[in-house]
C-alpha cells in the first residue's frame, strides 16, 4: 500500500532539491500548459514540478482531450483529476504538496474519480491527506459506463 505522505515528503525534498541545485526557476512563460498536461499524463515529475514552480496555481483548471477519459472532447479540468485519471500518485502527492486543495471546485470530486476508475490506493490517501473537504465529497451520479469518465467531473 502506498503511503502518501511518505510520497509527499519525498516529492518535496526532491524537488526542494532539484530547485535548490539546478537552473533558476523557470518563469511562467517558459512553461506552457500542454507541457504540463503532457507531463502529468507522462508522468513526468520534473516537467510537471516547473510548471508549478514557475507561479501557476495547481487549482486552476487546464485544457485537456484525451480519446477514452474525455471522448475526444476538450475540457477544462483541474490537474489533480488529470494525475487521479492517469493513476499517477506522485503528481497527486506533488499537486497536494503544493497547493492542490480539495475544496477547490475542480478538484472537489477527486476522490469520486479515483473511486469510479478503481485507483484506490489513490482514493485512500486522498481521503487521508486530503482533510474534511475529502471526507465529505458528495460525487455525482455515474455516467453510464461508455461514456468518457472524466465528462461527469468537469465543472
Amino acid at each position: 500500500s502506498s503511503d502518501l505522505a511518505v510520497i509527499l515528503a519525498a516529492v518535496l525534498v526532491l524537488f526542494e532539491g532539484l530547485a535548490w541545485v539546478g537552473p533558476s526557476t523557470p518563469r511562467a512563460s517558459d512553461v506552457s500548459e500542454a507541457s504540463f498536461v503532457e507531463a502529468l499524463r507522462q508522468g513526468d515529475m520534473e516537467q510537471a514540478f516547473a510548471f508549478i514552480r514557475a507561479g501557476h496555481d495547481p487549482n486552476v483548471p487546464v485544457t485537456f482531450r484525451d480519446q477514452v477519459l474525455t471522448g475526444g472532447r476538450d475540457i477544462r479540468i483541474a490537474p489533480l483529476l488529470i494525475a487521479v485519471a492517469f493513476n499517477r500518485d506522485d503528481s497527486v502527492a506533488m499537486l497536494m504538496g503544493y497547493g492542490a486543495r480539495l475544496d477547490a471546485p475542480g478538484n472537489r470530486f477527486a476522490v469520486c474519480l479515483a473511486t469510479r476508475m478503481e485507483h484506490e490506493e489513490i482514493a485512500a490517501a486522498i481521503t487521508r491527506d486530503g482533510g474534511p473537504a475529502a471526507q465529505r465529497a458528495t460525487c455525482p451520479a455515474p455516467s453510464p459506463p461508455s461514456d468518457a469518465p472524466l465528462l461527469a467531473y468537469v465543472e
